[in-house]
């Protein structure tokens, strides 16, 4: 027996709303008598001693318990089997949450109107009025390739989704709604999903599309060879990554899927850009004229099945868009051109936007502050599930080489404890209400279904901070960061700073955009007598250096993908391509 369409996509479409729903969900309050780091010594400063001492033995315990995570259907054994993974990253001290970043920043002219931003996915522009000539410019993050399989940055989420559409969309009322698909039907135990798609699909340059080129497409995605750093997302599904189990009927109408597990966000999954259809014959041809698998993205080769298509793309600098007249809901869309500038922010930024080249733009935090735009103009949009954290590279010899796993750990907690969390996040995005001392941000669903956050204390677990949950101190705790350094062998002045006779000294590693930033982290540390140097470096390089473990301390960013634990828990198993910290390396 199957659910059909109507009562299943109902089901889960309430369950993911309540997920999409849950950003700003109030903390759970601290119960009265309960003290903030109750159950933490000088010598277990997170309360939580020895949750990673085993796995920084054999990161396989860690494997192990992501695996189990991902096969169990219980909501609430899950749940507490992703609490005691986040235990173990934090033990590690290699993880040194800073703040949350669920809103962004953004600029637009006042006539502008029917754009809006889906959970996870950012600005869309396909509905937009109020220009005066049809064309949309828009000013977003440097980003340096189309290829829906190298996505860079969460912010060019939105932008693919201009060029490309899916199974599934998120609309402007934050629904989880068929796109391509005409029908869904999944069966009884949930591991069978079985996608009717519309008829009479036609890519932009009115060849059929059909459900080989998903078949082909999630296929290739989860090919780790292309160097697809999200490739995981295809994990739920039988046979992944070498052999997935997804087949379309012999009349093109129909693509079937086969899970290894229940996956409760799999429907949210079909709206982003990593699942959707890949123009087959155009990118193998692309391939084979010039030896590049990416090739097909160049002007004049790229085919798409979005609202627009590529007029010209210059990496880096420029994508202009114009209306896709084989799209299939063509007649929705209202503008007849979307320019995006990516360019590298320089210090023109504002006055471009207030000169009227930009209608559209994303604030940074950087640019020239002396010119900003009108203050009526600026909205902030709680669209994203962010975390922004320091990472350290538990292999980096320069740091660690001369210490044993327990000592290295040790030293990483104290560093942990020496940040001021809520002075970083009132410099870097105006509100100390942000400041996060988790992995997992607020608003991220547990993943039941309920509509409940992650981020919060139960009769079943609690955090060893209690309001907010956490691990460390929202302010700096020099006291216990001291006694932690000393237990190591460092000295301290009479002034609290680190006595020259037990140098300290760390590199940090981080993308340009964070020049405005990275600077308050590095004060603080060397208020304490740390010394310090920084590297900023383009995207390629930052991805480079932090995959092939060239690097000390890394300023990292993460946006979910889906609204689940799960999905930054993964990042660090031994094989994933985001574990920057070279855990069971």
């Amino acid at each position: 027996m199957k659910i059909r369409m109507k009562a299943a996509a109902l089901l889960l479409t309430c369950m993911m709303l309540l997920s999409l729903m849950s950003f700003g969900c109030a903390e759970t309050p601290k119960e009265s008598g309960q003290k903030d780091g109750q159950g933490s010594t000088a010598s277990d400063p997170l309360g939580i001693a020895g949750s990673a001492d085993e796995a920084l033995q054999d990161w396989s315990i860690y494997d192990k318990l992501i695996d189990e995570i991902r096969s169990e259907q219980d909501s609430q054994k899950r749940i507490i089997l992703m609490h005691k993974a986040e235990d173990i990253l934090m033990d590690t001290g290699a993880i040194c949450p800073l703040f949350s970043w669920n809103a962004r920043g953004y600029y637009w002219k006042t006539p502008l109107n029917g754009f809006y931003f889906p959970p996870l996915i950012g600005p869309i522009f396909t509905h937009t009025t109020g220009t005066a000539d049809g064309i949309l410019r828009v000013r977003q993050h440097p980003f340096s390739t189309l290829d829906p399989d190298l996505l860079e940055d969460v912010s060019q989420r939105s932008i693919l989704l201009h060029l490309f559409a899916g199974l599934c969309e998120i609309d402007e009322n934050n629904c989880l709604k068929p796109d391509l698909a005409e029908n869904i039907e999944i069966s009884e135990d949930g591991l069978t999903w079985t996608f009717t798609l519309k008829p009479d699909l036609k890519w932009s340059n009115g060849d059929k599309l059909d459900a080989n080129d998903f078949v082909y497409a999630w296929k290739r995605g989860a090919d780790k060879t292309i160097g697809n750093p999200y490739s995981s997302l295809f994990s739920s599904i039988e046979g992944y990554p070498d052999r997935l189990n997804i087949k379309a009927s012999e009349d093109g109408r129909t693509l079937t899927v086969k899970l290894v597990r229940f996956c409760p966000y799999f429907l949210m999954l079909t709206a982003m850009p990593a699942f959707v259809p890949l123009p087959q014959k155009v990118i193998e041809a692309a391939e084979q004229q010039s030896g590049d698998p990416f090739a097909w993205t160049e002007t004049g080769t790229m085919v798409t099945n979005g609202p627009f298509k590529v007029k010209s793309w210059e990496p880096n600098v420029l994508l202009d868009m114009v209306r896709n007249e084989n799209y299939h809901r063509a007649n929705e869309v209202t503008l007849d051109e979307l320019i995006v500038h990516c360019e590298a922010v320089d210090s023109s930024f504002y006055q471009k936007y207030i000169d009227g080249e930009y209608d559209f733009i994303e604030f940074r935090g950087q640019g020239d502050y002396s010119q900003l735009p009108p203050y009526e103009e600026h909205h902030s949009v709680p669209w994203a599930l962010g975390a922004v954290y320091l990472s350290f590279n538990i292999n980096n010899q320069e740091l660690f080489g001369k210490m044993t796993p327990q000592e290295a750990k040790t030293l990483r907690q104290a560093l942990c404890l020496l940040i001021d969390r809520k002075a970083l996040a009132a410099a870097a995005i105006g509100s100390e209400d942000d400041a996060s001392s988790t992995l997992i941000p607020p608003g991220v669903s547990d993943g039941s279904g309920n509509g409940e956050q992650f981020r919060s204390n139960s009769e079943d677990y609690r955090y060893p901070i209690q309001d907010p949950p956490g691990y460390y101190p929202l302010k700096s705790d020099f006291t216990r960061a001291k006694e932690l350094l000393q237990s190591l062998g460092y000295r301290f002045t009479d002034e609290g700073k680190l006595s020259p006779e037990t140098p300290l000294h760390l590199k940090f590693t981080a993308l340009e955009v964070a020049k405005d930033f990275l600077p308050n982290v590095v004060e603080q540390f060397e208020s304490y007598g740390i010394s310090c140097e920084t590297e900023y470096c383009n995207f390629e390089t930052y991805m480079k250096q932090r995959q092939e473990g060239d690097f000390m301390v890394s300023l990292s960013q993460w946006g979910m993908d889906y609204n689940d634990p799960l999905n930054l828990l993964e990042n660090y198993t031994s094989d994933s391509t985001h574990n920057e910290c070279g855990f069971g390396r």
